[in-house]
């Protein structure tokens, strides 16, 4: 890791601004006058994922101007310092549909990572639900908390005894249509699933234990880095759908205790 890459510190740094977008979504939240607009079918963006995301981007490259960033709205910022450059992984909204309708679970998500061998290496990340004031963060190899408390998985139990989340892959037809025979599964042999519209908010509630496992296929980099990099420090397992740990760059995401994703990734490739 470059010498100028303390991931502690970022993080640290990081927090604050959390908070700061925290406040624009909590004035903005069940107000009037919110401007949506449809990116692609059943894919919205609002004018507060996009005025995050630009207090976020300039907050961040003000603070390492150095560090690129990668934002879910306006793509890569500083791709002229070159693929190694350590770079912010950010979602200035996770759960808009959520935020639209009224419903309090949504997050601003960020996570700070650097390529390694063509694989994003996860080094720091965080996840702020602003309506609860949950902050959830980690430091790879120093744990992961909620607020001041550590954070720490039970021994996850069988398929049959688990309670899951997920999220349904709804603009992608082709996908849909491979995830409903595993869904279909995984709803009959286990205890519960639950939808609940955050992918980020998804892998913070496992790693905090309200869920054992969470499945979900075709998710962007800002879903998933920040989220997976906490459960994985609350001493959680996190691999793609081979079994190998490209979930970043798929998107294609398994989380939980390790014999239960084992059990939730065998029926995936037996799905196929």
């Amino acid at each position: 890791m470059p010498s100028q890459v303390d991931p502690a510190q970022a993080l640290d740094q990081l927090l604050p601004l959390l908070r700061e977008g925290g406040v624009l979504l909590q004035n903005a939240y069940r107000r009037s006058g919110l401007r949506v607009e449809q990116k692609a079918p059943r894919d919205f963006v609002t004018d507060l994922d996009l005025e995050v995301e630009r207090q976020m981007v300039g907050n961040l490259r003000r603070l390492y101007p150095d560090w690129a960033v990668l934002a879910e709205e306006g793509g890569l910022t500083g791709e002229d310092l070159g693929p190694a450059a350590p770079t912010w992984i950010v979602d200035p909204l996770d759960g808009t549909a959520n935020f639209i309708h009224g419903i309090p679970h949504f997050a601003i998500s960020v996570a700070l990572a650097q390529r390694r061998e063509e694989r994003w290496e996860l080094l720091a990340g965080a996840v702020y639900n602003p309506i609860p004031g949950e902050m959830y963060s980690a430091v790879a190899g120093n744990g992961a908390y909620l607020n001041e408390r550590r954070l720490q998985i039970e021994p996850s139990p069988p398929l049959a005894d688990a309670f899951l989340t997920t999220g349904f892959p709804i603009r992608k037809p082709e996908v849909l249509a491979v995830y409903l025979p595993v869904f279909n599964r995984i709803v009959t042999v286990s205890t519960g699933v639950r939808r609940l519209g955050s992918a980020a908010l998804d892998l913070c509630y496992t790693a905090a234990g309200n869920f054992h496992g969470f499945w979900e296929p075709r998710l962007g980099p800002w879903d998933v880095a920040a989220g997976a990099l906490i459960l994985q420090e609350a001493g959680g397992r996190v691999i793609d759908f081979a079994g190998g740990d490209d979930f970043v760059e798929t998107g294609d995401i398994i989380g939980g205790g390790d014999g239960l994703v084992e059990e939730i990734l065998a029926i995936i490739q037996s799905c196929r």
